[in-house]
């Protein structure tokens, strides 16, 4: 049975509706896809696994960086950086690399077969202010994090693996917080390293600050938008907190915020 939750989220009991309802509809999802399994959704996954993580990794060409990459005018699967094995001392020969992944002769027609995705593409592709953007988001995203000192870079890489902590407990301590309401937690133990680390305020300043502005000025665009009453956008918990958060950004910006 699907939740009945409102079309138009006008008050808080509209989002608690929805927020209450995604147990249920991921388990229907769930179902769905035990029953009727989705071979590209699993391979989509393997992909970033084996390129990104696992022992074989460093001889990828691939890096994924996103999946399910949602533009005007097209969906792309997968965003990854393309970085041949045999050039990785040049670290300036990198390309984005757009995958639609499919899987068997059945991908190939229907209104999701490969033959409408690469109309869609070329449509994106002709579409010159929206491939300019689609560009200058890829643009933006990647060079926030080029930016930063290589020894900069490698401090945080190795301050994730000393961590070594449990995904599932920490995502569960972070749900605990946020329902608690309880900010200064939240932001002791997303900003954990951040406030004992000094060295790694340009990483945190990168990841977090720099694309909260972004952000936030894309947030306000999008509700100057004609025809625009109501607008859904999901970031994750460390965009939310903190002086440089959205909230305090968007509060910034005359906007009445209200906590959930």
């Amino acid at each position: 049975h699907i939740p009945d939750s409102p079309t138009e989220i006008n008050q808080q009991n509209d989002s608690r509706s929805w927020i209450d309802s995604f147990p249920s509809r991921k388990n229907i999802m769930d179902e769905y896809f035990s029953t009727y399994g989705k071979a590209e959704r699993e391979f989509q996954q393997l992909i970033a696994r084996e390129n990104n993580n696992s022992t074989i990794s460093n001889e990828s060409e691939y890096f994924v960086s996103d999946i399910e990459v949602t533009e005007p005018y097209a969906r792309f699967d997968i965003m990854a950086i393309r970085w041949l094995a045999a050039q990785r001392k040049n670290g300036s020969n990198c390309k984005v690399a757009l995958i639609e992944m499919k899987y068997g002769d059945g991908a190939l027609g229907g209104s999701a077969g490969l033959v409408k995705h690469l109309k869609d593409m070329e449509k994106l592709i002709s579409n010159k202010d929206s491939y300019a953007k689609l560009l200058e988001t890829m643009e933006s995203q990647l060079k926030a994090f080029s930016d930063i000192p290589e020894e900069v870079q490698i401090l945080a890489l190795m301050d994730g693996i000393d961590k070594e902590e449990d995904p599932v407990k920490s995502l569960n301590k972070l749900t605990r917080l946020w329902k608690k309401g309880e900010r200064r937690a939240l932001e002791e133990n997303i900003f954990e390293s951040r406030l004992e680390k000094p060295e790694l305020e340009p990483y945190y300043q990168a990841l977090f600050d720099i694309r909260n502005r972004g952000m936030a000025e894309g947030i306000e665009k999008a509700l100057d938008g004609e025809g625009i009453s109501t607008l859904f956008v999901v970031v994750g918990a460390g965009h939310l907190i903190g002086d440089e958060g959205l909230v305090e950004l968007m509060k910034q910006k005359g906007y009445e915020v209200e906590r959930l």
